[in-house]
């Protein structure tokens, strides 16, 4: 994340974050009231952090995914829900609609998961993946929903958001406690 010095030095600098779990979205929450925020993907920038395999990419989604919704299992649910509708329920209507050879459940799923392709392509291209990767958003979003319900699942266990070996629960008034107690 690029930030002029004249924004941070308005807020207080990065102390101002420090306890954050999410901390480029609390530094871009800061910043914003002092004026508009440049949002974008650079084509040439490159990720230092790396994950390997699905454990590690799934321990930083889980980390922060509940914060994300303000540890509100209200907000879960109705995330859920969205996710559900939105991404497995168009191709799951297509293979029942071709199951039961049913052209008003097959075409609106169809419809539906073709739109979710064509908007997701571009995406996909940015980053050089194969364009067929696109029909398979609904799989990537069932794994996202999956790890969202994971990071509920840790702060309702008293874990909160673990980071760096520490656990930052939605309440202070919680013990600290290391991942894998």
């Amino acid at each position: 994340m690029l930030v002029r010095r004249k924004a941070l030095l308005r807020i207080g600098g990065v102390s101002r974050i420090r306890d954050q779990v999410i901390d480029d979205c609390a530094l871009a929450a800061a910043i914003k009231p002092g004026g508009a925020i440049w949002l974008g993907l650079a084509e040439d920038s490159h990720s230092l952090r790396g994950y390997d395999g699905l454990r590690g990419l799934w321990d930083m989604i889980a980390r922060t995914a509940f914060v994300q919704l303000k540890n509100s299992y209200s907000l879960l649910f109705g995330t859920v829900l969205g996710m559900i509708v939105l991404y497995p329920m168009p191709p799951m209507a297509v293979l029942v609609g071709a199951w039961l050879a049913d052209a008003r459940i097959f075409l609106p799923g169809f419809l539906a998961w073709i739109c979710m392709v064509y908007l997701y392509l571009p995406t996909v291209g940015l980053y050089g993946a194969p364009r067929w990767r696109a029909v398979l958003l609904p799989v990537a979003a069932v794994f996202y929903t999956a790890m969202t319900l994971d990071s509920a699942w840790r702060t309702w266990r008293g874990f909160g958001a673990g980071w760096k070996g520490r656990s930052y629960g939605p309440s202070s008034s919680k013990p600290e406690r290391q991942i894998g107690e």
